[in-house]
């Protein structure tokens, strides 16, 4: 083996060492002694293959030797391609129902609704003859307006045993009538009822009225009329 060759194998041998060395020792922790940032080692070559590493004791590169650097730790190479999506993982078991919440505030008030009340009335006695004609008991003038109407009264039965027909009447006619009949031979008294709705665009006046078929002075008292105003008729 030639002396040139001999060289620079001891050079390159001599170089490993360093670096195993100098590995170890920054693997431990410890700051290489030819290195600023403890990672880099400084060295030099010549052209014939002759390697020197820089120590603090011997800084400088010879006459004809090349600077030369070392580094312990490679650069980051480039990111790798991201891998295939994994599998979805089981569903987790469902959780406890939350509490409730609180009670939101209370909203606004609506618009107050229609509660107006006609009522008209006769607690005396109104004869009721058979003569054929419709005898008023009671009357009730109402606004233009939409109204549910209610009418009753106390039918008088003196003996006779009358049939009483009763009417509850608006201007454009019979809106309700209903008939109730007297015992004979016994003196009693019968209620009768009538209701019904009506519409008015002017003021209208209500009555209620009854016939008989029977003679004698009984007919009818405690007589009413009561109209509720309503916002809509169905």
């Amino acid at each position: 083996m030639t002396t040139k060759k001999k060289l620079l194998l001891s050079a390159v041998a001599f170089v490993a060492v360093s670096v195993i060395g100098t590995g170890a020792a920054w693997a431990s922790g410890v700051t290489l002694p030819f290195s600023g940032d403890g990672n880099t080692i400084n060295g030099c070559y010549s052209s014939g293959g002759a390697l020197k590493v820089l120590t603090p004791s011997s800084p400088t590169c010879p006459s004809g030797y090349v600077p030369i650097q070392w580094n312990q730790t490679g650069p980051q190479g480039p990111q790798g391609p991201a891998g295939p999506q994994g599998p979805a993982g089981p569903a987790g078991p469902q959780g406890d129902t939350g509490a409730t919440g609180a009670t939101g505030p209370a909203g606004p008030a609506g618009p107050a609704g229609t509660s107006d009340a006609y009522i008209a009335s006769n607690n005396g006695e109104v004869g009721i003859s058979d003569d054929g004609l419709q005898h008023e008991l009671t009357s009730l003038v109402l606004p233009a307006g939409n109204y549910a109407l209610t009418a009753k009264a106390s039918m008088v039965n003196g003996g006779n045993g009358p049939t009483y027909d009763c009417f509850l009447n608006a201007p454009s006619g019979t809106l309700d009538e209903a008939q109730t009949e007297g015992t004979t031979g016994q003196t009693d008294v019968t209620t009768i009822s009538l209701a019904a709705t009506v519409a008015f665009s002017t003021a209208e006046r209500i009555t209620l009225a009854c016939t008989s078929d029977a003679p004698g002075n009984y007919g009818g008292k405690f007589s009413k009329i009561v109209a509720v105003s309503v916002t809509n008729l169905h």
